[in-house]
């Protein structure tokens, strides 16, 4: 592009114009060099026994089910990748609560730590 500009043509929003045409151009697409993003590379996750750490996530807002219920609270042990799903009307930690109780220390016991995305749900008293 720049060297149409010093070759001495010009035209109203030339810049502009060249900028479109290339990006819409297949053969430039395919050929540009890609865009490298400086990444933190993973960390493994070390864990030695059942219940030391367990993940949760939710997943919503889906469809509503016949029972009124549009998010899905997930658990995984990190330790055996066992995965539950929970289904919950709402997404509020009242809600939260009910499903690590319920679900995870009654069936399975106390884990030692939980892990989040530290979404709102995840950072309150009722969690804490």
């Amino acid at each position: 592009m720049d060297c149409a500009l010093a070759r001495g043509f010009w035209g109203p929003q030339q810049r502009c114009n060249i900028i479109n045409f290339c990006n819409r151009c297949a053969h430039y697409i395919r050929t540009q060099l890609p865009i490298k993003y400086d990444r933190t590379p993973l960390q493994p996750v070390v864990i030695g026994y059942l219940s030391q750490l367990v993940r949760m996530d939710i997943v919503g807002s889906l469809p509503e089910t016949t029972k009124g219920n549009r998010y899905l609270w997930l658990m995984i042990a990190y330790f055996t990748k066992w995965c539950e799903a929970v289904a919950s009307p709402s997404a509020d930690a009242v809600s939260n609560t009910k499903a690590i109780f319920d679900h995870r220390i009654a069936n399975r016991g106390t884990p030692e730590r939980l892990h989040s995305d530290r979404g709102t749900c995840f950072e309150n008293a009722a969690v804490a």
